[in-house]
């Protein structure tokens, strides 16, 4: 039998109009998720504005997301904040305490450039549980080679990696580097998607599952070839929508639209340009949605 496809979205971090956090619109936010069926939750990443948090923010939000989950899927949160190997070690065991299932990795921020590999096992040997990978957008993008794959899949300690590298090749030589292992790997870019699932892929953590799981999941495992296509030709232009208008605020706005009460505020300086304007251009096209089904 076929093994399901996975859909990881992103979490957006929900703001009052003022940019504080709004906590009392997590627990709905998951629900949405949830409801739709994801595989799990990948909290903290670059959609949920991490690297304008704080840590007195990061953990709040942790704690709150595994809160409102109440175990209902797994919950990946970005762990590893500090300048030294020590700092994150104890950065990722404080988002553990949170009661986060995979604390996760950001390779941007480990100390150094080279030798991913070596930092990433010596992480583990000195932690307990699961972690994930995150090859995430810093003042450098670091990707795993598959040498760094290997030895990292072969550990036994990973289990979830979002793969940002773009190179559909690369992505497929982790994944042959990862075979037989619990490290599962998941396509960041939407275009390469239908290929990396082709390869092998375990399915997908990107901004498309951040606002239409659904049709992410119907994108990945509808049992027919032609319907998965037309789903994934049809994502790819509603991601242009979000593009074109200052997302992650799109991205709040349109599952504003959706029902779940989340403001468009974000901390992003590109929040600013987002206007009445975008948010009719929004409208219409949920509305256009809505006169399709």
């Amino acid at each position: 039998m076929e093994t399901k496809k996975e859909v990881w979205p992103v979490p957006f971090t929900p703001f009052h109009e003022d940019r504080s956090l709004d906590l009392d619109a997590v627990a709905p936010l998951m629900d949405f998720y949830i409801q739709a069926g994801v595989t799990g939750l990948f909290a903290l990443g670059a959609s949920g504005e991490v690297q304008f948090l704080n840590e007195e923010e990061r953990l709040l939000m942790a704690g709150s997301v595994a809160k409102a989950v109440r175990g209902r899927c797994p919950v990946a949160v970005s762990g590893n904040f500090g300048s030294t190997l020590s700092e994150q070690i104890d950065s990722l065991t404080r988002v553990r305490d949170c009661g986060v299932d995979i604390p996760v990795i950001l390779l941007s921020s480990l100390p150094n450039s080279d030798s991913l590999a070596k930092q990433l096992l010596k992480i583990a040997s000195l932690t307990e549980g699961s972690l994930g990978l995150y090859e995430s957008f810093g003042k450098e993008h670091r990707v795993l080679s598959p040498e760094d794959t290997a030895a990292v899949a072969g550990s036994g300690r990973f289990v979830f990696m979002k793969e940002t590298s773009i190179d559909l090749a690369l992505y497929i030589a982790k994944l042959r580097a990862a075979e037989g292992t619990p490290f599962k790997i998941h396509q960041a870019n939407l275009e390469r998607l239908p290929a990396s699932l082709d390869a092998g892929g375990h399915g997908f953590c990107g901004v498309a599952a951040n606002v239409w799981p659904v049709l992410i999941d119907r994108c990945c495992n509808d049992s027919d070839p032609r319907v998965r296509r037309e789903m994934h030709t049809t994502l790819m232009q509603y991601q242009q929508v979000l593009r074109s208008h200052h997302y992650p605020a799109a991205g709040k706005y349109l599952l504003r639209l959706q029902g779940v009460p989340i403001q468009p505020t974000t901390r992003a300086s590109r929040s600013e340009a987002f206007s009445e304007q975008d948010r009719a251009a929004l409208e219409r096209f949920t509305d256009g949605l809505r006169a399709q089904t």
